[in-house]
């Protein structure tokens, strides 16, 4: 069984259930330690609607408090949220030049290829 992320219609990632759950529980709760939302809707039907302004701007702050964190185990939990929201925000129509995002991607963007050829679409 998968789920089907998709932003204005269009699907974006199709992860098994068990990782789209674990991602999505993630960024509501990076989400509620920034004190706002994600972009990411619940998980209904196998379906998960990314809501792309809203989207973009949390993956904004998430890589601009990354980049600016010198914690590593702080770094190391929100690496796999930070790679995933990245890939998909390029997905659903790129980053637009977000500095964060876009300093991300030159620091990662060899392992963001690599994570982008390894995410389903559908």
């Amino acid at each position: 069984m998968s789920c089907y992320f998709n932003v204005s219609g269009t699907d974006v990632w199709n992860p098994s259930n068990s990782v789209a759950e674990l991602y999505v529980g993630q960024v509501h709760g990076i989400a509620g330690l920034f004190g706002g939302e994600s972009g990411v809707g619940d998980i209904v039907d196998d379906e998960c609607a990314i809501t792309l302004g809203e989207f973009a701007g949390f993956t904004e702050e998430l890589c601009r408090r990354y980049l600016g964190s010198n914690n590593p185990a702080l770094r190391s939990l929100e690496k796999g949220a930070v790679l995933i929201s990245v890939a998909l925000l390029e997905r659903a129509g790129g980053h637009g030049g977000q500095e964060s995002v876009s300093t991300v991607w030159e620091q990662h963007r060899d392992e963001l290829l690599c994570l982008l050829g390894s995410m389903p679409e559908g």
